[in-house]
Formats: C-alpha cells, structure tokens, sequence
C-alpha cells in the first residue's frame, strides 16, 4: 500500500468507527474500498475515488495529483462560516461575562470576586478569543 492509500485509510478511521461503517453509510462496496487500498488509487475508476472524496468532502484533484487530504472548497467554505458563528458566539459570551464581572459576582462559597480576579478572567477569555480568532482566519 502506497503513502496515499494509507494516508486515505487512516483518515476514514479518523472519521468512523470502521472502514466497513464508512462504506455501509456511503454505499461503496467494500471490496472496491479494499482494491483501491491494494491496488491503488491510479488503478482505480476515476467514479470510484470520486464517491469518496465526495463522502469525504476532500478535493479529489489534491488526492490524485499530491497524494494530499485537504478539504474541499466546499467543506473549507462550510468549515470558515461555522467557525465564524463560534467566533461570534464566544465574543457575545464575552461580553455577557464582562457585564457580570464589571457589576460583582458572587462565588459559590459565597465570597465577593475581587475586580482583580474579575479582571484576570476577562484577560484570558480575551486571549483565548483573539487566539481563536488567529487560528481560523
């Protein structure tokens, strides 16, 4: 087995329990899963490597050509906009967390958080923000 059949056999186990889980759910015959991973991707039909990058959402070109898995245009597409609404998400939850901190909060053992505390939480929601923000964009 060559490094891109591998590498494609990994990824599937990544994403499912099993090779035969993927190949039921996608309804690929196994064997033809089993001879792409044998005899190679270049020895297979062009209909078949496409049904599973398909299923994968993997560029097909980036497979055949590099041997690479990266994610189809579609999927990065998809990928950026939910990655977005995290992002906002988390900066709404910061802001919401700003609020609480700036007007006191009570700890469960009943003492007052102390604006330093306070500040320091708002510190490393801040820094885990931006480092989201750095990571996706």
């Amino acid at each position: 087995m060559a490094n891109t059949e591998k590498m494609l056999k990994e990824y599937i186990r990544e994403q499912y329990k099993s090779i035969r889980e993927f190949t039921v759910k996608f309804d690929i015959p196994y064997t033809t899963l089993d001879s792409i991973f044998r005899r190679g991707i270049n020895n297979s039909s062009v209909a078949s490597i496409d049904k599973i990058c398909s299923a994968l959402k993997i560029d097909i070109g980036e497979l055949i050509t590099n041997g690479r898995i990266t994610m189809s245009d579609e999927m990065e597409s998809s990928y950026k906009k939910e990655s977005l609404k995290i992002l906002q998400n988390v900066d709404e939850s910061l802001k919401v967390t700003e609020s609480v901190l700036a007007y006191g909060f009570t700890l469960s053992n009943g003492d007052k958080l102390n604006k330093k505390d306070a500040e320091e939480i708002v510190n490393i929601f801040n820094n885990v923000f931006q480092d989201l923000n750095h990571k996706n964009f």
